[in-house]
């Protein structure tokens, strides 16, 4: 879902039903928006609390000051929906933190995350931008696979010592510096560690075409990966 929501947002796609649920302090907490936002707009967001119990004060901090809340502290002494508004100068899948103190003066807190897409502008700009490139690099692509000599490759398969490291590299290597990443810099978000490994792994090499100097050499290792792809990715994912 998280990994989805992101794809979503990063076509500015509005999300209707993306809905967050905790309990805290012996009261349900959910924080939902009929329409969530666009950046630079403000935005209604509801926090709806359940089943409460005793008086709490709930505190709400954004993870990152890009987005801005009109509230931040929130009395309880019944059920009740609190409505606030929300502002966000740059399209992400944010996360706020709501916390509060239980009857033993712990900390209890969750995060809750706010999608807010492109503008209409912005991601017409993008995808015209994404289109172009793609285009152009297929078309650099094509020109260089005319350049290839099969005599010259078919040497690189009959000695396969270098297109063998190229594979080690990029099903071994690559991902196992993927999930060292993951492990100490992203070890509250399982999604952004799958995420990670399995950009570690996915065959690429358009540009090392480019830069290796060495093309036919770089293009049979690319079309050896490119081949044991739907194994090598599977297996670290």
């Amino acid at each position: 879902m998280v990994l989805l929501t992101r794809i979503l947002l990063f076509w500015g796609v509005n999300l209707f039903a993306h809905i967050n649920a905790a309990q805290l302090c012996g009261t349900n907490v959910t924080l939902f928006s009929e329409k969530w936002g666009v950046q630079g707009e403000t935005f209604n967001v509801t926090i709806s609390f359940q089943n409460v119990r005793n008086k709490t004060v709930f505190n709400l901090m954004p993870e990152w000051d890009m987005l801005e809340v009109s509230d931040n502290s929130f009395e309880v002494v019944e059920d009740a929906e609190v409505d606030m508004n929300m502002t966000s100068h740059q399209f992400y899948l944010y996360k706020v933190k709501i916390s509060c103190l239980n009857l033993k003066s712990e900390e209890e807190a969750a995060n809750f995350e706010v999608p807010v897409s492109r503008t209409v502008t912005s991601n017409t700009v993008a995808l015209v931008f994404q289109r172009i490139m793609t285009v152009s690099l297929a078309f650099a692509m094509l020109l260089m696979g005319c350049e290839l000599k099969f005599e010259v490759v078919k040497s690189y398969l009959l000695r396969p010592l270098a297109p063998a490291a190229g594979m080690f590299c990029q099903y071994v290597c690559m991902p196992v510096m993927a999930y060292v990443i993951g492990y100490f810099f992203l070890s509250d978000n399982i999604y952004a560690r799958y995420g990670l490994i399995l950009v570690g792994c996915s065959p690429g090499g358009s540009f090392s075409n480019f830069w290796a100097g060495m093309k036919h050499l770089s293009e049979t290792k690319n079309d050896q990966i490119s081949l044991f792809q739907l194994s090598g990715v599977v297996i670290w994912t």
